[in-house]
């Protein structure tokens, strides 16, 4: 049996009044609670949510990187898993990123280096090796990680 327009409506509007979602992530919660539908629908249902201003990923990736891109030292894998559990693809965010990044002047390596520097001042006088596996399993390259150690261990000199 297949699902009437009207009630697909229905359920992505209800999905979409709860919490923003990306076009991915609400396609799989309709395939769920709708699991009739036919594609044709979709890609119609789809492009008049885009119309309407309903979905738009970009504008979720950053409206979800700008509260979180200056939050406790993040790193870039950090961020690709949350995006990655809410469905938004590598190329939108890392274009919003790139946005928001050119806004306030910065570049990407410049301001992974200011996350692991904000990383690095929550720690205490631990060994170097120690800090740089802590970095790394942050997700931080390692030569980023390697100077802003280097960079803290000078501060606490």
């Amino acid at each position: 049996m297949l699902v009437a327009d009207g009630e697909l409506r229905a359920a992505a509007i209800r999905l979409l009044a709860h919490a923003p979602l990306s076009e991915a992530a609400l396609r799989h919660k309709l395939s769920t609670s709708c699991p009739d539908f036919e594609e044709t629908q979709w890609q119609q249902l789809a492009l008049e949510l885009k119309r309407a201003g309903y979905l738009h990923d970009r504008g979720l990736a950053l409206q979800s990187l700008k509260g979180r891109l200056h939050e406790k030292g993040r790193s870039l894998r950090e961020i690709e898993e949350f995006f990655y559990r809410h469905e938004i693809s590598r190329e939108v965010w890392m274009d919003a990123l790139q946005e928001i990044l050119n806004d306030i002047g910065d570049s990407l390596q410049d301001w992974l280096l200011q996350q692991a520097r904000r990383r690095l001042r929550r720690t205490s006088g631990k060994a170097v090796e120690k800090l740089l596996a802590r970095l790394s399993r942050a997700g931080f390259p390692y030569l980023t990680a390697r100077q802003a150690i280097m960079e803290h261990s000078d501060e606490n000199e």
